[in-house]
């Protein structure tokens, strides 16, 4: 998802507060970010896998909401 399509796809996002804060704010400062439109559920847990990435550096971030980030969401 970037600022083009933003709008379209943020609505159909069904995700934690800690994830779609993560999606907002990575598209606001101009990076792509890419989630599921919903979380996931594996072996008992359930959560997110989601990038923000910087297509000018290359630099990315691959973050794990859910639980097993250090962060309860």
């Amino acid at each position: 998802m970037t600022k083009a399509n933003y709008a379209e796809i943020l609505p159909k996002l069904n995700h934690s507060d800690v994830v779609m804060t993560d999606t907002r704010n990575g598209v606001n400062a101009g990076k792509t970010v890419t989630v599921h439109d919903t979380q996931i559920t594996l072996n008992g847990w359930s959560g997110t896998g989601y990038t923000i990435l910087d297509t000018n550096t290359g630099a990315g971030a691959y973050m794990i909401g859910g639980g097993l980030d250090g962060v309860l969401d």
